[in-house]
Order: C-alpha cells, then structure tokens, then sequence
C-alpha cells in the first residue's frame, strides 16, 4: 500500500512530539516524587533524632509514664503520623501515641523485629492492615558510650503524597496534551504547504511512466520545487519520443538474441565465451555434453565449464594468454587432453576494438573416439607387424632350446663334478624356462585366436582370479572392494583367456601399488555398456578395475600396450598387457587405460554380451 508523503510526515512529527511529551512527563513525574519523599523523608529523620534525644533520660529511669506523654506530644506535631512508638532496650514498649494498651508488651511483627534490630538509623515503607502506605523511620537511642537505651520508631502515612502526586500527573498530561495538539495542527499546516507541490509532480511523473504527457501546475513556492516542476515539463517531450526509439531497438534486440540462441543450440561444436574477468558470458548445451556437465542450475553450469577448461592444459594456456592480452593472433588451434582420456579440438577467436580484446570465443570438437579409432589402428597395426616378427622369433629361440635339452641329457658324463652339476643345473634350467616362456607369450600374440567360447559368469572368472591373487594382495597390504553382485553378468567368450586377460590387469595394479610402498585399494565394478559399429549397437558390459597407487606416466600411456614395452626392467618381458589386449580384441571388445583424478590408474575392459561375431 502506498503511504504519501505528507502522511509519512504528519505521522513523524506527531511521532516525535508524543515521544517527546512522554519523555518530559516521566521524567517531571519522577523527578517530582523525589523531591516530596525526600521532604518527607528529611522532616521524619529530623523528628525521629529529636525526640531520641528527648527520651534518653527517661528510658535511664524506665519512666513509662514520661516516655508515652512523649510518644503522644510528638505525634500530635504532625497529622500525617500514625504512631510514635518508644522501645526500652530490652525492646519492650514503653510509650505508644495512638495505643496505650500496648504498654510494657513486646512487638514481634516483622516491621518491629527489623526496627529493633537496626544499628542506626532505618527508613522501611510497607503497607498497613487497611492498606495504607506507611514510611517507618527507626533509630537506636545511644548514650555518651554509644550503650543501647532504647528505640524510636515513628510511622508516616504516604497518602497525601501520592494525591499530591497524582494530581501533579494530571496537570502535566493535561499541558502535554494540549500543547501536542497544537503542535499537531501545526505540523498540518506546514506539511500541506511544503508536499502540495511535490503531489502534484508525482501524479504528473506517474502519468509520463504510463507515456501519457499532462501539464504540471505551476508552483507558487518561490523556490526549488518550481524549478523542478519546469524541468520536468520540458523533459517530457524528449522523454516520449526516447521510449518510441527505445522500444524499436528492443523488439530488434530481441529477435536478434532469438536468432543468435537458435544458432548456438543448433551448433553440433560446443560454443564458450568468457570476459576478460574469465567468468562464462555465454554457452551452448553442446558445451556441456562435450565436458560432461550434469546440472539444470545456470550458475553451477558457468562454473562447472570454467573448472573443467582449466583442466585441459593447452586450452588454459591459449586461455590465459588471450586474456591477458598477450596474444590476439586470429584462428588459434589446439588439440588437448584432459581427465578422463577425454581429447578435444579447441579454435579460438578473441572480440575487441582498437587492439583491445573484450572477449573470448572458444569452440570445442570432441575428438575423443576418434583419436582412441587412430590408436587402435596404429596399435592394431603393430601387433600385425609384431605378430610375423614374432613367428619367426619363436623359431629362432626353439633351435638353441633343443640343443640345451639335448646338452643336458649328457651332463652325467660330469656327474663327479658336483659345483659343475649345481652351477649348470640353476643356471641353465633358469633360461630355459624363461625362454618356454617367451616363446609361449610370442606364439599367442602371433598365431590367430582360437577361442574356445561358451556361456560364463564374467563374476566367477573374476573370483577365481582373485581367489590365486590373495597372498599377493596381503603381502602389498591392499584392501579389495569388489561389488560381486553388479559383475555378475553371463556373457559368450572364453574362460581360459579371459581369466589370464583379468588376472595380468589385476596383478600389475597390485604390483604398481606395492611398489609404491604397499598400501591402498583395488576396486572392481560392472556397467552396462554399448559397442557401436557400422552394423548397430551392441549390449555389453565395462569392467572397472581401478588402484590407488601411482598412476601410469602421461608419456606412456599411449604405448603400453605395445608388446615389449615394460617398465619392470629385468623383471618385465613387455608382452603381458599386449596379450592381455589381444585377448580382449579377439572376443570383440576393447581395453583402455587412464589416470584417475586424485592418483591411481583404471583399466575399463569392454566386452559384448553375445561374444565375438568371427572367431577362427
């Protein structure tokens, strides 16, 4: 509801004079209360004093005969005294004003044993049994040694004072009053002398506010109201013709936007733009997909869009240049990699004026299958060539594997040698089974895949695995977090080859977490999946299994499934992760390796249900 400005005037000042008058009346009140009970109070203690001094001969003498015509005469000096009571020291009564009955008793009411008890002199207000306001003043009568003779006590009625005071009360509100309604019309007045002019232009701007022009009043104030009213009469006209100009550039504004909004969301790239504070301006829902960006709140999109663009290094690099205006060199490209394997194609643009760049346009192209579509070619590619290396190794590596089998059925002809026996028997038994090794890993990396395939429970292949990994994951003291119940799903492929293909995944996580000093985690999950190819999609599963240990080096990561490429040294032969993605490419899926945001790597094997559609 709108409150006008006189109201909210009127209402201020008789605000402030009522709290004004209310001030001045409590504080007269009180200040007037303190004067008449401190008359009071100083005329009692004065006569209290006076008549102790009067009664100290008699009380010597126990005269009860002079000490109650004392208590009498005192009393009579004031009508507003109730009693006048003189006590020996033993405490009894010896003169009452008003009852002498009361003579030689002993009071024991709380007001007497408090007055008696009292040192010097005590001031006590209470009420009587007919509900009177009393002020008691009590006082000890003392000798020249300061002994205790007796007391007097002397009880004033407060009801005059408070009809006195009541009435004062009444007259100030009745003052106050008046004066507050005189100031009240006052106010008025003044109030509708000073806002009349300043209605008037009101109702004239609400009806310019509406595009409707009207005349304003002349104001006869003489003073900065009038100027303001001629001034808004001479922007009126200026003021009507802006707002036709106005909406014009607005309905062109906003089929302009309309059209630049379709465009973006229609664009298959996804579309960034960025201050020159780095904050997001603009964005498609392409962008968002692109950096799989789950979220419907506006804000936590532009902020979720900055974080994961920071998380590509050369994106941020060109970012920050563009920025700072170190470069604004046009068509800038850059193909970067970020957290997840995920790979894009980023262009560039930056908008200014006279050299100077206010903004910043960022393209993105997801080129994340096509780069793992060129390395599985490549990768594919060398296995090839490898696999006709790899024949003709194995034949070379056979013929000395024979003649050591033969040399060592004649080494009983040294059998009386025994450090010839012992030497021979470690050292050459150690090469022959490293060889039978290698040419066993050369023989299935090279030859076509004979799968024998069947139904199986890619849950119990896994536990089986883990069942021969259990000592291995005790002694590098790793936590297994294994959700069973998701991988346990029934796909066609071969048992055999896909418990070697899993176990060489799972040992070298362990490995790598146990060389890094033992410790961590080895967690194993199941999601439904898809291969697309040209033919449809195809159900399958992923497999997750992921560590915590150093995570594999950026550099390498596109090699090692490369055969002979290891990084255990001696220890390593290099063919292990190579079988391991022959095995996974002969039944149809694919195998890919990554590091995990916050340490560790993870390898997603993924497997079609329905198994490999040719087999040899």
């Amino acid at each position: 509801m709108l409150v006008s400005f006189r109201t909210k005037l009127l209402v201020i000042s008789s605000t402030s004079l009522l709290i004004l008058f209310t001030i001045l009346v409590v504080i007269l009140g009180r200040e007037q209360e303190r004067l008449i009970v401190g008359r009071i109070q100083d005329s009692a203690e004065a006569m209290v004093r006076n008549t102790s001094g009067i009664s100290l001969a008699s009380l010597r003498m126990y005269d009860g005969i002079n000490l109650e015509r004392i208590a009498k005469q005192t009393a009579a000096q004031n009508p507003d005294i109730r009693y006048v009571i003189i006590h020996s020291a033993e405490g009894l009564v010896y003169g009452h004003s008003h009852e002498p009955s009361l003579q030689f008793r002993v009071l024991a009411d709380p007001v007497s044993l408090k007055a008696l008890g009292a040192r010097r002199m005590l001031t006590q207000q209470y009420m009587s049994n007919s509900g009177e306001p009393i002020l008691e003043i009590a006082t000890p009568v003392l000798g020249a040694g300061q002994e205790r003779w007796g007391t007097v006590r002397a009880g004033f009625s407060l009801t005059s004072m408070h009809e006195q005071l009541r009435r004062t009360r009444l007259l100030l509100l009745a003052a106050g009053f008046a004066s507050l309604c005189v100031a009240w019309l006052v106010s008025f007045f003044l109030a509708r002398r000073v806002t009349a002019p300043l209605l008037a232009i009101t109702a004239a701007a609400q009806s310019i506010s509406r595009g409707v022009l009207t005349t304003i009043p002349e104001a006869r104030t003489g003073d900065e109201v009038a100027v303001l009213s001629n001034s808004i009469a001479d922007m009126t006209t200026t003021l009507i013709g802006q707002q036709e100009e106005l909406k014009g550039n607005i309905k062109e504004i906003t089929a302009l936007k309309g059209y630049q909004e379709s465009l973006l969301q229609t664009m298959n790239d996804g579309l960034v733009t960025l201050n020159m504070q780095g904050d997001v301006v603009t964005f498609n829902k392409h962008t968002l997909e692109i950096l799989e960006i789950h979220t419907e709140d506006d804000g936590a999109a532009r902020a979720a869009i900055r974080a994961r663009l920071n998380a590509f290094e050369e994106i941020r690099a060109i970012t920050d240049r563009l920025l700072s205006g170190a470069s604004s060199a046009p068509n800038l490209r850059a193909v970067a990699a970020g957290p997840g394997g995920k790979v894009v194609l980023a262009g560039f643009a930056a908008l200014g004026q006279s050299g100077k760049t206010r903004e910043v346009i960022i393209t993105l192209h997801d080129i994340t299958e096509l780069r793992r579509l060129e390395q599985e070619v490549k990768r594919n590619e060398r296995l090839a060539a490898i696999g006709s290396f790899s024949a003709a190794m194995a034949h070379e590596i056979r013929n000395p594997l024979t003649a050591i089998k033969t040399y060592t059925g004649m080494v009983w002809e040294k059998s009386s040698q025994p450090e010839f026996l012992e030497s021979f028997d470690r050292n050459v038994s150690a090469g022959i089974g490293r060889i039978e090794g290698i040419v066993n890993d050369l023989l299935q990396l090279s030859r076509p895949p004979k799968l024998h395939l069947e139904p199986l429970d890619i849950g119990e292949v896994l536990d089986d695995a883990l069942a021969l990994l259990g000592e291995d994951l005790e002694s590098a003291r790793v936590t297994l977090s294994f959700d069973r119940e998701a991988c346990g799903h029934v796909i066609t492929g071969d048992r055999e080859q896909l418990y070697r293909a899993l176990f060489n995944i799972m040992l070298n996580a362990i490995q790598a977490m146990k060389g890094a000093g033992g410790g961590g985690r080895l967690e194993i999950s199941a999601h439904p999946n898809q291969i697309r190819s040209k033919t449809g999609a195809r159900e399958a599963i992923m497999l997750s299994i992921a560590d915590t240990g150093p995570g594999i080096p950026p550099e390498i990561l596109d090699e090692i499934f490369n055969p002979y490429f290891t990084t255990k040294g001696q220890r390593g032969t290099g063919l292990g992760l190579a079988i391991t993605h022959k095995i996974i490419a002969e039944h149809g899926g694919s195998l890919g390796a990554a590091n995990r945001q916050g340490g560790g790597a993870v390898f997603s094997v993924v497997l079609p249900i329905d198994g490999p559609l040719v087999t040899a």
